[in-house]
């Protein structure tokens, strides 16, 4: 009995003896014993606030700079290390910090130090934690790169990197393995709260891009989708070849908290190009310099009805016209010139291209006139000069005439608004159309000129949008025949009351005005180029505002109720652009931003239009 006591006796011998050996043998730091939670941050001599961050997490951390701590190490380390990174961990560890972590660190500074980690990436890295001390055989290598797109913190994956490392692994554990590791954790329930919520962010904004791309690009055969990327938020310019301008911002999904959720937009504004709807987008350089535009200067696109011509307007430059040219080399456009410096009088935010033209209303004290710019020679015209009207929505028929809606500002004549076409042959002869033609109605809110139509084919001329709910449209043929007869009149009274206005009625017995059946308010209209085809964005209003678009078939007439097009749930249409013969519709849409009430983005949509042929019957 007593042989087997002693027996026991000296198995617990050799193993304390054994242990002692260890303890004595096993590679171990310098200095005070390592803190797995004690973090040493190293900075490029300017405060970043990552220690605060640190500490906020439940580490004790502290910030120095790199100079200053390299002058310590000089007065504290007997020999001193070859490199800064060695010598930078060495007097970590004699202060007792479990983990250094560098902000910006360079690679060169780890030269000949056994780090065991994604070494290649340190210089792209934002931070880099490595082990010391104790926990430094051999040194760990975390590192953290620039904040996820999911996540709006900036420390994020600091956060990330280091729970990434070995020491601080057993806290993230269900059933921590000893006492020491549950009080670990207990101080790093901030940090590890954290963590969590990093991996909820992840999966909570991977939910809201899978809903919205299910919205605008991984949609049903036959449903819009984006013309360009689905991340690039703007406006889209049709070309008269049916390639397209998109001016907008890139944006990615973010939360700060895994709760909310917010857009975050590039500080620039993109112009693309796109050969064709739906394929792949280059740089265009001739809008843009480098194709960028700040968005500061809050730019802006207007392009002509037939995609001739488009503006570009900005903040910090004069207004711009660029010309469609197919032979340019990036982008199928080319720089015309710049529109003269802004007036009082002038109304540029109305202002339309056509070609080398731009129309825009203009007072000349009681009087509204078309001023028409030719921006390549530089001349000016002023047209009509209406003593008591306004001029609203302006369009051109051609390279000689254009229309406009005008209205009466003055109670000395009938509360009637006017179709009204001036001239650029006679700035002094106007020819007018009374509203109470379309129906009766005296109102009218809008209309929409046909591009390279055939007046002879007695194809459709002009689309005119009416006041009221529903809206009122209707279609004009025989324009071209009724100026044809106002001019020929006029040319007979030329002599009277030279150098004055002269007010041309146009027959209206040579007109054929159609009203199209549209069931609700139209906010928006176009009319594809030869006028096979108009479409509208209507807006029930009896259904909580609920607005679709809707194409009308135009080359047998307008009778009909046209074909709608169908939009997920959660888009909503703003604009609408017929292409070439009408077959695709563009729609400028605002999507809600899936599981938000209020955030939206504004995306370009393009869509087949049901029943439309593969080639136009014009």
């Amino acid at each position: 009995m007593h042989r087997g006591k002693i027996a026991a006796l000296s198995a617990v011998a050799i193993v304390a003896a054994a242990a002692a050996a260890y303890q004595l043998t096993r590679p171990a730091g310098r200095g005070n014993s390592e803190d797995p939670a004690k973090v040493l941050v190293v900075t490029r001599d300017r405060p970043t606030g990552t220690a605060a961050m640190l500490r906020d997490a439940g580490f004790v951390a502290e910030e120095f700079g790199r100079a200053a701590l390299l002058r310590k190490a000089e007065d504290e380390l007997d020999p001193l290390p070859p490199s800064e990174g060695d010598a930078l961990l060495q007097l970590a560890d004699l202060y007792g910090y479990g983990h250094v972590v560098f902000v910006d660190p360079e690679a060169s500074a780890f030269e000949g130090i056994d780090l065991d980690g994604p070494v290649e990436r340190l210089d792209q890295a934002r931070f880099a934690v490595i082990s010391a001390g104790d926990l430094a055989f051999p040194h760990r290598l975390t590192v953290a790169e620039e904040p996820p797109p999911y996540l709006s913190d900036r420390f994020a994956p600091l956060v990330e990197a280091m729970f990434a490392q070995p020491a601080l692994q057993p806290v993230l554990e269900d059933d921590p393995p000893t006492i020491a590791t549950v009080r670990l954790a207990d101080r790093l329930a901030n940090g590890i709260d954290t963590l969590e919520r990093i991996v909820a962010a992840k999966d909570r904004v991977e939910r809201v891009v899978r809903a919205y791309e299910a919205l605008v690009s991984d949609v049903p055969v036959g449903a819009p989708r984006t013309v360009a990327d689905p991340y690039l938020a703007g406006r889209m310019a049709l070309l008269s070849d049916g390639s397209a301008l998109v001016m907008g911002r890139r944006f990615q999904f973010r939360t700060p908290d895994a709760v909310q959720l917010e857009v975050a937009f590039e500080d620039d504004v993109e112009v693309a190009y796109l050969p064709a709807p739906g394929e792949g987008s280059r740089t265009c350089g001739t809008v843009a310099r480098q194709g960028r535009i700040p968005a500061s200067v809050h730019p802006r696109i207007v392009v002509a009805d037939d995609g001739s011509s488009l503006l570009v307007r900005r903040l910090d430059r004069p207004v711009t016209l660029y010309r469609f040219d197919p032979a340019a080399d990036e982008c199928p456009l080319r720089e015309v010139g710049v529109l003269p410096p802004a007036r009082p009088h002038m109304r540029l935010d109305d202002a339309v291209p056509h070609g080398d033209l731009v129309a825009m209303p203009t007072v000349h004290g009681e009087h509204a006139a078309v001023s028409v710019v030719d921006v390549a020679s530089g001349t000016v015209e002023v047209l009509g000069m209406l003593p008591e009207y306004d001029i609203g929505t302006i369009a051109f028929v051609d390279d000689r005439f254009l229309v406009a809606i005008s209205k009466p500002r003055s109670s000395d004549v009938e509360p009637v608004d006017r179709i009204t076409v001036f001239d650029r042959e006679d700035p002094f002869r106007v020819f007018d159309l009374d509203a109470r033609n379309f129906d009766g109605t005296t109102r009218l809110r809008g209309l929409a000129a046909v591009s390279g139509g055939d007046p002879s084919a007695n194809s459709p001329e002009l689309v005119v949008l009416g006041d009221g709910v529903p809206s009122p449209v209707f279609v004009v043929r025989g324009l071209g025949k009724a100026l044809q007869r106002a001019v020929s009149s006029a040319h007979k009274e030329r002599g009277i009351g030279a150098g004055a206005l002269r007010r041309v009625p146009l027959d209206a017995g040579v007109l054929t005005i159609e009203p199209l059946f549209v069931d609700g308010f139209v906010s928006d209209l176009d009319v594809s180029p030869g006028g096979t085809r108009a479409a509208f964005v209507l807006e029930d209003v009896r259904v909580q505002r609920r607005r679709t678009v809707v194409v009308h078939d135009l080359a047998g007439g307008a009778a009909g109720t046209g074909k709608v097009i169908e939009l997920q749930e959660g888009v909503v249409p703003r604009s609408v652009v017929l292409g070439p013969g009408g077959r695709t519709i563009y729609v400028d849409a605002r999507v809600r931003v899936p599981g938000e009430r209020r955030g939206h983005v504004v995306v370009p949509l393009f869509a087949p239009v049901p029943g439309a042929a593969a080639r136009p019957a014009d």
